[in-house]
């Protein structure tokens, strides 16, 4: 079964990277993270979501789960951050780590185009339970084609599977207790607090009076 497959065989990974970590404790002295970042965000950018300047000096990594109701509460904030700040990158995260539902919403929703998947993460952040089927009726309505996203044997699902197990795996060593969880600079911050991250996105961006 699909949904099994995710749960297992990163084991390894995860204690891989926890290792690593607790080798030289404090992000801020982690210079290899950003090595693990960035394979994230190639996967993230593989599935269209790398949002605001893509060539931005400021980029900040989010963990995110459809489930989550502070995952979706941050997407308002995050859109207002981008255009207050116009050297600011979103990587947006596939991290379901909340239900089975959770991981075939992730699962379907990387079978959604690129250049489409904007649109469906903002249909996808409106309340509401989020699955496969969710997801298949979403593709259906606006004429999209999921292909075997729910079969184990299918090749593309394999690397999907995969590319989310290496997603949960660095979270969980990055030390996120659940989702969201954001990345931010060298800091990472477990929780949705629109006044934190505002400081911190304002020390970032050299601000003044960040509070």
């Amino acid at each position: 079964m699909v949904l099994r497959m995710i749960r297992r065989s990163f084991a390894a990974l995860v204690l891989a990277l926890v290792a690593f970590f607790a080798a030289a404790p404090g992000l801020a002295k982690e210079d290899k993270l950003q090595t693990y970042l960035d394979k994230a965000e190639a996967i993230a950018a593989e599935r269209g979501m790398v949002l605001g300047n893509r060539k931005g000096t400021l980029t900040i990594y989010k963990f995110f789960d459809y489930n989550c109701g502070y995952c979706r509460g941050s997407v308002a904030f995050m859109d207002r951050m981008i255009r207050q700040n116009p050297q600011l990158k979103l990587v947006v995260i596939d991290n379901p780590t909340l239900s089975d539902a959770s991981v075939e919403a992730a699962l379907a929703m990387a079978r959604i185009p690129a250049s489409k998947r904007h649109k469906a993460h903002y249909a996808a952040v409106k309340p509401g339970r989020r699955d496969g089927a969710w997801v298949e009726r979403y593709a259906k309505d606006n004429g999209l084609s999921l292909g075997a996203w729910n079969k184990k044997d299918d090749p593309t699902t394999r690397k999907i599977i995969g590319q989310l197990q290496y997603n949960r795996s660095l979270a969980k060593a990055i030390g996120f207790q659940g989702v969201p969880g954001f990345v931010i600079g060298r800091k990472f911050f477990n929780g949705f607090d629109e006044t934190i991250l505002a400081k911190a996105i304002c020390e970032e961006t050299g601000g003044k009076n960040c509070g």
